[in-house]
This record gives structure tokens, sequence and C-alpha cells, in this order.
């Protein structure tokens, strides 16, 4: 859990920067990402690992194309990651 603490508050800060943008990338990664591994729907590892790609790709382009792209290869990650399971 501290982990996942420690990545939100990185995000937090570098999505300032998109926040300035108009924010609709944040309230992605939070809605997508943040809120379902702080319920304790996600690993600990892959959370960490999701939170940090999808702040790079928000950070890439600011028309939301990387992170849209990389939070559908999430969503695929889990759902195989939860299939295993």
């Amino acid at each position: 859990m501290v982990e996942i603490l420690t990545s939100f508050t990185t995000l937090l800060m570098t999505m300032a920067v998109v926040r300035d943008r108009g924010g609709a990338d944040f309230v992605r990664v939070i809605t997508e990402l943040a809120k379902p591994a702080i319920a304790g729907q996600s690993p600990a590892q892959f959370a960490i690992d999701a939170i940090a790609g999808a702040c790079t790709a928000a950070l890439a382009d600011p028309e939301g194309d990387s992170l849209s792209r990389t939070l559908a290869a999430i969503r695929q990650k889990g759902n195989h990651s939860a299939a295993a399971e």
C-alpha cells in the first residue's frame, strides 16, 4: 500500500502538467487506475506499474492518443492476469 501511495503522489506531481492542459487525462488515470488500486481491486505491483506507464503516456501527447493506447493495453493485461488466477 505504501508503494501505491508513493506512486500516486509521484503521479499527482507529474500530472500537474497534464491538469494544466485541461485535466481529462488526469481524471482518466485516477478513475481507471488509481481508484481501483486504492480499493484493492488490483495487485499493488500491477497498479504501480500501470499508473507509472499511464503517467508517461499522458505526458507523451496532449491529444491523449498515447494514454488511450496505454490504458487499453493495461486493461488487456489486467484481463489476462484475472483469467490466469
